[in-house]
């Protein structure tokens, strides 16, 4: 949006009621959902398929169930007293998003190791806090498992280090359509530690579950973009559609509102 475009929004959504910023807000979300929903469904068919698939695959298809778990969460926590907790799974979501788009710009090598090593971290921090013999040789296996080749150390030398960028770093080089997304997620972060969003805002529970459901907004629709170029576009026009839709639902001028 231009400036004037912004300007315009900002009049529109100032002049909308907390209640009715989170009926739009719920309504522009539900469309990206049935997207992202079918996607996951195409996905599913295909990780059950006899088709051949690199270890990344597993890791893209895992990180996007877990997305659209703490995605339904946060929709969930709308619906009770809870809503103020909606932050922690946004946070997750945004986290989980932008890891995601830094391994789809590597190359098939690089994502693969990535997404072999990422296991490897995850099965070695139980490994290392799990008392249980039986238990640790089942894990022992597991991590030989996705570290067959040699060139990933034994689980008894492995160190637990992230194969990803940092936050600052994701943000920094993304190439998503807001350009501000290391502040919105340092006030993210704020918002789960219940500090500077209490001290600079004194916003009810409604509002600041809309401010939540606004950051899904803009990164599901990353999200749903993402997964389609694992579809190898097959969705493309739905997601186009659906961001188009979704969009003009929030910015549907108020007196054609018959909310």
């Amino acid at each position: 949006m231009d400036n004037k475009q912004n300007e315009d929004f900002e009049v529109l959504w100032f002049s909308l009621t907390p209640k009715e910023r989170k009926i739009r807000v719920e309504k522009s979300i539900s469309i990206i959902r049935k997207v992202a929903y079918k996607q996951v469904k195409l996905l599913k068919e295909y990780e059950e398929s006899s088709a051949i698939k690199d270890v990344y695959y597993l890791y893209v298809f895992r990180t996007l169930e877990d997305i659209l778990d703490n995605f339904d969460f946060v929709l969930k926590l709308g619906k009770g007293s809870s809503r103020r907790f909606a932050p922690y799974p946004t946070r997750a979501i945004i986290e989980n998003t932008f890891r995601l788009e830094y391994f789809t710009k590597q190359s098939a090598d690089t994502k693969n190791d990535i997404a072999t090593r990422e296991f490897l971290r995850v099965i070695k921090r139980f490994y290392d806090k799990d008392n249980d013999e039986i238990n640790r040789k089942s894990l022992r296996e597991m991590y030989d498992g996705f570290a067959q080749g040699g060139q990933y150390p034994s689980i008894d030398k492995a160190k637990d280090d992230d194969p990803f960028p940092n936050m600052y770093i994701l943000t920094k080089d993304t190439i998503f359509s807001e350009k501000n997304w290391y502040f919105q997620y340092q006030i993210l972060c704020e918002a789960t530690h219940r500090k500077l969003v209490g001290i600079i805002t004194s916003q009810d529970e409604v509002s600041e579950y809309v401010n939540s459901l606004m950051y899904l907004q803009n990164i599901m629709s990353e999200v749903i973009k993402l997964t389609d170029l694992y579809l190898n576009n097959v969705t493309q026009l739905e997601v186009i559609n659906a961001i188009k839709n979704a969009d003009a639902v929030i910015k549907k001028p108020k007196h054609k509102n018959k909310q």
